[in-house]
Protein backbone atom coordinates (compact mmCIF):
# COMPACT_ATOMS: atom_id res chain seq x y z
CA UNK A 1 0.00 0.00 0.00
CA UNK A 2 1.56 3.78 -1.05
CA UNK A 3 -0.54 6.48 0.04
CA UNK A 4 0.54 10.53 -1.23
CA UNK A 5 -0.79 13.26 0.40
CA UNK A 6 -0.63 16.58 -0.79
CA UNK A 7 -1.66 20.47 -0.26
CA UNK A 8 -0.89 23.53 -2.14
CA UNK A 9 -1.23 26.97 -0.89
CA UNK A 10 -0.36 30.39 -2.14
CA UNK A 11 2.11 33.00 -1.33
CA UNK A 12 0.45 35.86 0.56
CA UNK A 13 0.84 38.25 -2.56
CA UNK A 14 -2.02 38.95 -4.59
CA UNK A 15 -2.39 37.17 -7.57
CA UNK A 16 0.57 34.66 -6.56
CA UNK A 17 1.15 31.31 -8.27
CA UNK A 18 0.19 28.41 -6.30
CA UNK A 19 2.96 26.33 -5.09
CA UNK A 20 3.62 22.96 -2.85
CA UNK A 21 3.13 23.27 0.55
CA UNK A 22 3.24 20.01 2.06
CA UNK A 23 3.46 16.70 0.93
CA UNK A 24 3.53 12.86 2.92
CA UNK A 25 4.77 9.79 1.68
CA UNK A 26 2.92 6.69 3.54
CA UNK A 27 3.75 3.03 2.58
CA UNK A 28 3.54 -0.31 3.91
CA UNK A 29 5.47 -3.40 3.13
CA UNK A 30 5.91 -6.99 3.93
CA UNK A 31 9.55 -8.79 3.68
CA UNK A 32 10.47 -12.48 4.43
CA UNK A 33 12.17 -12.86 7.54
CA UNK A 34 15.54 -14.57 6.69
CA UNK A 35 16.41 -14.86 10.53
CA UNK A 36 13.07 -16.66 11.37
CA UNK A 37 14.38 -20.40 12.14
CA UNK A 38 11.44 -21.23 14.25
CA UNK A 39 9.36 -21.73 11.09
CA UNK A 40 7.87 -25.27 10.69
CA UNK A 41 10.55 -27.93 8.61
CA UNK A 42 11.43 -30.76 8.16
CA UNK A 43 14.60 -31.58 9.94
CA UNK A 44 15.17 -35.38 9.09
CA UNK A 45 13.81 -38.15 6.79
CA UNK A 46 14.68 -41.66 6.61
CA UNK A 47 14.08 -44.86 5.17
CA UNK A 48 13.34 -47.90 6.62
CA UNK A 49 12.71 -51.55 4.69
CA UNK A 50 9.42 -52.06 3.87
CA UNK A 51 8.00 -56.13 2.68
CA UNK A 52 9.50 -56.10 -0.69
CA UNK A 53 11.92 -52.95 -1.16
CA UNK A 54 12.23 -49.65 0.78
CA UNK A 55 8.80 -49.10 1.56
CA UNK A 56 8.62 -47.27 4.88
CA UNK A 57 9.13 -43.48 5.03
CA UNK A 58 9.85 -41.16 8.07
CA UNK A 59 9.85 -38.07 8.39
CA UNK A 60 10.54 -36.07 11.52
CA UNK A 61 9.62 -32.01 11.91
CA UNK A 62 10.62 -29.27 13.97
CA UNK A 63 7.23 -29.20 15.32
CA UNK A 64 4.14 -31.28 15.71
CA UNK A 65 2.26 -31.54 12.29
CA UNK A 66 -1.09 -30.94 13.09
CA UNK A 67 -3.02 -34.35 12.69
CA UNK A 68 -5.97 -33.22 9.76
CA UNK A 69 -3.45 -32.03 6.91
CA UNK A 70 -0.69 -34.44 8.12
CA UNK A 71 -2.41 -38.01 7.44
CA UNK A 72 -4.09 -36.39 4.18
CA UNK A 73 -2.26 -38.25 1.56
CA UNK A 74 -3.28 -36.13 -1.18
CA UNK A 75 -0.82 -33.58 1.13
CA UNK A 76 2.41 -36.24 -0.18
CA UNK A 77 3.21 -36.73 -3.92
CA UNK A 78 5.93 -39.78 -3.71
CA UNK A 79 7.85 -40.50 -6.93
CA UNK A 80 10.65 -43.15 -7.77
CA UNK A 81 12.23 -43.30 -11.52
CA UNK A 82 9.51 -40.99 -12.71
CA UNK A 83 6.72 -43.30 -11.34
CA UNK A 84 3.97 -42.23 -8.74
CA UNK A 85 4.32 -44.37 -5.64
CA UNK A 86 0.93 -45.19 -4.28
CA UNK A 87 0.53 -44.63 -0.33
CA UNK A 88 -1.14 -47.21 1.91
CA UNK A 89 -1.19 -45.99 5.07
CA UNK A 90 -0.13 -42.83 7.15
CA UNK A 91 0.60 -43.09 10.96
CA UNK A 92 1.44 -40.01 13.21
CA UNK A 93 3.24 -40.38 16.28
CA UNK A 94 4.21 -36.79 18.33
CA UNK A 95 6.49 -34.74 16.02
CA UNK A 96 7.14 -37.91 13.22
CA UNK A 97 5.01 -39.02 10.11
CA UNK A 98 5.50 -42.40 8.99
CA UNK A 99 4.74 -43.05 5.65
CA UNK A 100 4.02 -46.50 3.87
CA UNK A 101 3.88 -46.88 0.10
CA UNK A 102 2.89 -50.30 -1.57
CA UNK A 103 5.65 -51.74 -2.95
CA UNK A 104 6.65 -50.71 -6.17
CA UNK A 105 9.33 -53.71 -6.74
CA UNK A 106 9.57 -57.46 -6.55
CA UNK A 107 13.27 -57.27 -6.22
CA UNK A 108 14.25 -57.09 -2.66
CA UNK A 109 17.72 -56.01 -3.52
CA UNK A 110 16.60 -52.66 -5.54
CA UNK A 111 17.26 -49.34 -3.98
CA UNK A 112 15.32 -47.08 -6.00
CA UNK A 113 15.61 -43.42 -5.61
CA UNK A 114 12.72 -41.52 -4.38
CA UNK A 115 11.56 -37.60 -4.27
CA UNK A 116 8.70 -36.45 -2.26
CA UNK A 117 6.96 -33.45 -2.47
CA UNK A 118 4.63 -32.02 0.43
CA UNK A 119 2.41 -29.42 0.00
CA UNK A 120 -0.40 -27.82 2.68
CA UNK A 121 0.49 -29.84 5.71
CA UNK A 122 0.64 -27.21 8.84
CA UNK A 123 1.40 -27.56 12.40
CA UNK A 124 -0.64 -27.40 15.53
CA UNK A 125 -0.21 -23.62 15.80
CA UNK A 126 -1.88 -23.72 11.79
CA UNK A 127 1.92 -22.45 10.48
CA UNK A 128 2.23 -23.83 7.11
CA UNK A 129 5.52 -26.34 6.44
CA UNK A 130 8.52 -24.19 4.58
CA UNK A 131 6.76 -20.76 5.28
CA UNK A 132 9.01 -18.71 7.01
CA UNK A 133 7.13 -15.40 9.20
CA UNK A 134 6.76 -11.59 7.37
CA UNK A 135 7.69 -8.75 8.66
CA UNK A 136 5.43 -5.84 8.15
CA UNK A 137 7.46 -1.97 8.22
CA UNK A 138 5.78 0.96 7.89
CA UNK A 139 7.58 4.44 6.15
CA UNK A 140 6.66 7.31 6.61
CA UNK A 141 8.34 10.76 5.29
CA UNK A 142 6.50 14.33 5.22
CA UNK A 143 8.06 17.57 3.72
CA UNK A 144 6.73 21.19 4.38
CA UNK A 145 7.40 23.76 2.58
CA UNK A 146 7.65 27.19 5.26
CA UNK A 147 8.33 30.03 2.19
CA UNK A 148 8.85 30.05 -1.51
CA UNK A 149 11.78 30.78 -3.46
CA UNK A 150 11.76 33.53 -5.57
CA UNK A 151 13.56 32.28 -9.32
CA UNK A 152 16.29 32.07 -9.23
CA UNK A 153 18.72 33.52 -12.15
CA UNK A 154 21.11 31.09 -13.31
CA UNK A 155 24.76 33.26 -14.78
CA UNK A 156 26.33 30.71 -16.45
CA UNK A 157 24.41 28.22 -15.59
CA UNK A 158 22.65 25.53 -17.22
CA UNK A 159 21.19 22.32 -17.72
CA UNK A 160 21.08 20.28 -20.81
CA UNK A 161 18.11 17.75 -21.33
CA UNK A 162 19.71 15.76 -23.60
CA UNK A 163 22.92 15.12 -21.80
CA UNK A 164 23.81 13.17 -18.56
CA UNK A 165 23.64 14.36 -15.62
CA UNK A 166 27.44 13.79 -14.83
CA UNK A 167 28.72 15.80 -18.48
CA UNK A 168 26.12 18.43 -17.01
CA UNK A 169 27.54 21.78 -15.20
CA UNK A 170 26.25 21.66 -11.30
CA UNK A 171 24.23 24.86 -10.59
CA UNK A 172 24.97 26.01 -7.00
CA UNK A 173 23.12 28.18 -4.94
CA UNK A 174 24.42 31.29 -3.39
CA UNK A 175 21.81 32.55 -1.28
CA UNK A 176 21.37 31.81 2.57
CA UNK A 177 21.25 28.32 3.64
CA UNK A 178 18.04 28.72 5.90
CA UNK A 179 16.59 25.53 4.80
CA UNK A 180 16.38 22.17 6.80
CA UNK A 181 14.83 19.04 6.36
CA UNK A 182 12.74 17.18 9.21
CA UNK A 183 12.74 13.20 8.46
CA UNK A 184 12.60 9.70 10.55
CA UNK A 185 15.63 7.76 9.68
CA UNK A 186 13.71 5.18 10.12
Amino acid sequence: MFDIIIEYGREKAVNSLMGLKYISFNNIFNVVDKADSTYFKIVKSSLQPGDLSYSNFILEFNHIPDSISASNKECYEIFSDLRKAKINKIKLKDNQVWIKIIPMSNNPRSFPKFDINLKGIRNINGRILNVKKNLEFYQFRELFVQEFNKPITLNESYYLQNVPLIDNQISKYLGDQKYWMNTPIH
